[in-house]
């Protein structure tokens, strides 16, 4: 572990600042491939997080999974971080390897204020993950309506299909939650709207009530 990333650790502003006065790499990985920033991010240390960013801190490098600093600082929440990285052109619809942009992350966790600052910086709405949700499938997942009515009134589409072919109305219906459909936009017999299997909303709703499907 270098000596930028100890002194994010301490949270020691003054060594921090030295530190930086030398050689030392600003962007230098530990062994979990996060640099300083990113681990000043994972701790909401914001002063920190300012003073790398001042230095040049990168805003693009990945941790071993793919995630950037904005991922690490949409997973803690921390929006004054969050609109900062913004600030200093974080990549906001980079994915992980799974994926997953800040927005589905936010919308996983079910961050409306999070989720609402990456709409106002311009994250994509629609953008896909490996499955082929968007991040309105995985706030309707998660129980997470609050975000699921953000994502539509900032133009996400229900009627995009995942992989097997389920749309936001199949992930209700199996959710138990069909009368969420017109807030949807839904209006009128669904039972065309079919999956990969052949399937439509209704065999999933009904499936929660009787065990025969």
């Amino acid at each position: 572990m270098g000596k930028l990333h100890e002194a994010v650790i301490r949270n020691d502003v003054e060594s921090l600042k030295r530190i930086l006065t030398g050689d030392e790499d600003v962007d230098a990985i530990d062994a979990n491939r996060n640099t300083a920033l990113m681990l000043a991010v994972m701790r909401s240390a914001q002063v920190c997080t300012d003073i790398l960013l001042a230095a040049g801190a990168s805003t693009t490098s990945t941790d071993q999974i793919g995630r950037t600093a904005l991922h690490l600082a949409t997973v803690s929440g921390h929006t004054p971080t969050i609109g900062l990285l913004i600030q200093y052109n974080a990549p906001l619809d980079r994915c992980d390897i799974f994926g997953w942009s800040p927005l589905i992350l936010a919308a996983r966790q079910g961050s409306l204020e999070v989720s609402e600052s990456l709409l106002a910086a311009g994250a994509s709405v629609d953008g896909v993950d490996n499955g082929g949700w968007i991040a309105l499938f995985h706030a309707i997942s998660g129980g997470h309506y609050t975000v699921m009515h953000l994502l539509i009134a900032a133009g996400a589409n229900p009627l995009r299909r995942t992989k097997t072919g389920w749309s936001a109305y199949h992930l209700l219906c199996a959710c138990g939650r069909r009368d969420l459909f017109e807030t949807l936009g839904w209006q009128g017999d669904y039972e065309g709207l079919r999956d990969n299997d052949g399937r439509s909303p209704g065999f999933y709703e009904r499936s929660l009530h009787d065990p025969r499907f």
